[in-house]
């Protein structure tokens, strides 16, 4: 499973956040791969439920064959870990890129979106230091 809370890794600043930002994008390398087979998996299963209608089946055999629920479950739970990592990996390039020293509006650029979205991920992602700086007993 993915963790979503937090960037730190136990190492400080930049060194640290490139490090998470490295392992974030480990993990979205193997829920893509995960995602990938589990979508070849899911075209053979598409591909025997078209050829089971075209020979004539009824429709309960159809599912049945191309085992339609399992189906699509596996693609459900794909799908649900890789956007997971995309989200971790998403925040962790952001904490990485700001440790860097790129703007607001340069992350944007970057990603493709409006610096809005990315002010409201450094929001995100300082609203998360301060709760886990409370769980520590960091605050002042």
């Amino acid at each position: 499973m993915v963790e979503t809370e937090g960037t730190g890794s136990g190492t400080t600043g930049t060194e640290g956040s490139r490090k998470q930002a490295i392992a974030g994008l480990e993990q979205l390398l193997v829920a893509l791969d995960d995602l990938a087979a589990q979508l070849v998996f899911a075209r053979g299963q598409y591909d025997t439920a078209r050829r089971s209608l075209e020979e004539g089946d009824p429709v309960a055999t159809v599912l049945a064959k191309a085992r339609a629920a399992e189906t699509r479950e596996t693609i459900m739970v794909a799908l649900d870990e890789f956007e997971k990592c995309r989200y971790v990996s998403r925040i962790s390039l952001i904490v990485a890129g700001l440790d860097d020293g790129m703007s607001i509006s340069a992350l944007g650029k970057g990603w493709g979106v409006s610096r809005q979205l990315i002010s409201r991920y450094v929001g995100l992602i300082r609203k998360g230091d301060e709760g886990r700086q409370e769980r520590d007993g960091r605050t002042q």
